[in-house]
This record gives structure tokens, C-alpha cells and sequence, in this order.
């Protein structure tokens, strides 16, 4: 009966165990798709300890993204949602792995972790017609 209540120990601790590891891979969020419709997050990242979560509305629409500069700390977990108005437009943010369509109509989030200090510039990745190419804006990380 001894070694019988030992292997029913040891199995116990071996499931804790499991469902620990479990709760630390997707507990933490554990996603790694790159931008989806439904939130998911580019690189699978939160923000460290000093980031905050960022979260801006922008709207796609004429050739122009509204508001056209937007502006976060080193560290931040950044979240914009976006709205396309006009036609189908697209957001490239490549040195963050941003790379999405925006449907018309539809609100896309977008999740990143802004982990690089600079300027860059995003854009619409979806040909929208005469004025795409001038389709910018840009996002600085402080």
C-alpha cells in the first residue's frame, strides 16, 4: 500500500506541474499570431515592467491615416484599433511586425510592443487607389 501511495504522489505532482507550466505558457497571453482581426499580437509580447498599454483609435479613410503621428514610450504595449471608411486599406509597421488589412467597415485591432527607440513611418499596404502611395504615418517611440 506504501508504494502505491508513493505513485499516486508523484503523479499528483507531476499533473501540478503540468498544469503550471500550462498557466505560464497561455496564461500570459501565449499568442504569437501576427495581427488578426481578432486582437491577436505581433511577436506574442506584453509589455515589460516600465511599459504601459497604449491604445489608440485611428481611422483609415481618402489616403490618409487620422491621427497621422502617434507617439509611445520604449516598452509600451501599443494597441490600435482601426477603422477603414472608404475602401479596403492595409497598415505596415514592418520594424514592429505589423502587417494587416483593414476591411471597410470593420474595426481591426492591432497589438505590438513598441521595443525600439526612433521614428518610423507606417503605411497602407493594400493598393486604395490614386493617392496609396502617399498613404502615411508615422509612429514615434520614445
Amino acid at each position: 500500500m506504501k508504494k502505491e501511495s508513493k505513485n499516486m504522489f508523484l503523479i499528483g505532482v507531476g499533473l501540478i506541474a503540468l498544469v503550471v507550466v500550462l498557466i505560464v505558457i497561455f496564461g500570459s497571453g501565449g499568442n504569437t499570431s501576427v495581427n488578426s482581426n481578432s486582437g491577436n499580437s505581433a511577436n506574442g509580447v506584453l509589455a515589460n515592467s516600465d511599459g504601459k498599454v497604449k491604445e489608440f483609435n485611428l481611422v483609415a479613410n481618402e489616403f490618409k491615416f487620422i491621427p497621422g503621428t502617434i507617439t509611445v514610450n520604449e516598452g509600451d504595449k501599443v494597441i490600435l484599433h482601426i477603422e477603414s471608411l472608404d475602401v479596403e486599406h492595409g497598415i505596415a509597421i514592418p520594424q514592429f511586425g505589423v502587417s494587416q488589412t483593414l476591411p471597410v467597415g470593420e474595426n481591426v485591432t492591432v497589438e505590438f510592443v513598441a521595443d525600439k527607440v526612433g521614428t518610423y513611418s507606417f503605411h497602407c499596404n493594400v493598393y486604395c487607389g490614386s493617392g496609396h502611395r502617399e498613404m502615411e504615418g508615422t509612429l514615434i517611440v520614445n
